[in-house]
């Protein structure tokens, strides 16, 4: 039984990590919204730009009535960066979090990088794909610590 399930989460992470793949390629190109209204509040999911972002907005009054679910598909402005702009690293990759009052109104937006949650959704494919058993020689660790310690040099160096 335990087998089964192993082998069911497996194939439901990879089948996650394909679809995100295919939302990351879609954000490139279209801003995807959806929408949902609750007076006086609302809450917008959005795919754009190879990031997703939760936007929740309480409004300080009752709005006129409107559509409770709303979803929408527009072509991906361009973007230009200002150059000079100092941004956190995790601002870099893609990681964002802001609490802002506007017009008496509060705004609390997430955005993460689509690419974060293929990695996850592929680890964890990964991690129930394989059996609980895990035995490594001696010299299999010895190039995963070298390559682990390349790849945090480089990150260090690119810094």
């Amino acid at each position: 039984m335990a087998r089964y399930f192993r082998i069911a989460a497996a194939g439901f992470f990879a089948l996650l990590a394909v679809a995100l793949i295919g939302l990351w390629v879609r954000s490139h190109f279209r801003k995807d919204s959806v929408m949902r209204f609750s007076n006086p509040s609302y809450v917008m999911a959005t795919s754009w730009s190879g990031t997703l972002a939760w936007q929740s907005v309480k409004l300080p009054r009752k709005l006129p009535p409107a559509p409770r679910w709303t979803v929408q598909s527009t072509p991906v402005p361009r973007r230009s960066f200002a150059s000079g702009v100092e941004r956190s690293l995790l601002c870099r990759l893609g990681f964002n979090y802001q609490r802002v009052t506007v017009a008496s109104a509060t705004v609390f937006v997430i955005t993460i990088p689509i690419w974060s949650l293929i990695a996850l959704s592929a680890a964890l494919a990964a991690l129930f794909a394989f059996k609980g058993k895990w035995r490594f020689s001696l010299r299999t660790l010895l190039i995963a610590t070298t390559l682990v310690a390349a790849a945090l040099g480089l990150g260090v160096f690119l810094l």
